[in-house]
C-alpha cells in the first residue's frame, strides 16, 4: 500500500512538474564575477562591461536556445501574421477626443488649405482669364500674348502680398497696379 502512495505521489509531483514547465517566453543571464557587472548594466552604452566579442558569443549562445525554444530552428518563420497585428490594431481603442480644443482625428483630416470644391473653385477662377484674347491657362500659369487686360478688384483691407513674375517681356508691354 504504501508503494502505491508512493508511485501516486511520485507520478503526481512529476507530472505538475511538467506542466508547471511550459513557458512562453525565457530570460537569460550572463553570470561574471566581473565587480563592473554589478549592479544595472548595458548591453552596450556607458555601463556596458562585455567586450564585442563576449557580446557576440552571448548573442550566438541567445540565438541557439531561442531557436530551439520557438522550434524555429532556422530562424526564418515570423513570429506572428500580418493579418494578427492587423486584427490587433483594430481592437485598439481610438484616443478620447479632448473638450476644450477641437480636435480632428487623422482620418478625418485634409491637407492643409484644402476643402471640398477647392479644385473646382481654382478651375472656375482661371475660366474667366480665358475669355481675354491672347489669354490662356497652362499648368496654372497665365499666359499673355498680344493683349490688353485691365481687371479692377474689390478694395482689399488687409495686409498681404503681391508676387509676380513676368517672363519674356516685350518691349510694348506694360503692367501699372493702381
Amino acid at each position: 500500500m504504501k508503494k502505491i502512495a508512493l508511485l501516486v505521489l511520485l507520478s503526481t509531483l512529476f507530472f505538475s512538474y511538467t506542466e508547471a514547465q511550459v513557458h512562453t517566453t525565457f530570460e537569460m543571464r550572463y553570470i561574471t564575477s566581473d565587480s563592473k557587472a554589478d549592479g544595472e548594466t548595458d548591453f552596450t552604452g556607458e555601463s556596458e562591461w562585455m567586450s564585442l566579442d563576449q557580446r557576440i558569443d552571448f548573442l550566438n549562445k541567445y540565438a541557439a536556445f531561442a531557436s530551439g525554444f520557438y522550434g524555429n530552428l532556422g530562424l526564418d518563420k515570423p513570429l506572428i501574421g500580418d493579418g494578427d497585428i492587423r486584427q490587433t490594431v483594430r481592437r485598439i481603442k481610438p484616443q478620447p477626443l479632448t473638450n476644450v480644443r477641437q480636435t480632428l482625428r487623422l482620418a478625418d483630416w485634409r491637407a492643409y488649405g484644402y476643402r471640398a470644391g477647392k479644385a473646382e473653385d481654382v478651375q472656375n477662377a482661371f475660366a474667366g482669364w480665358t475669355v481675354v484674347n491672347g489669354a490662356t491657362v497652362k499648368d496654372g500659369n497665365l499666359i499673355l500674348e498680344d493683349c490688353a487686360v485691365e481687371r479692377n478688384l474689390d478694395p482689399i483691407r488687409w495686409r498681404f502680398r503681391l508676387h509676380l513674375d513676368v517672363k519674356k517681356v516685350g518691349s510694348g508691354c506694360t503692367i501699372v497696379f493702381l
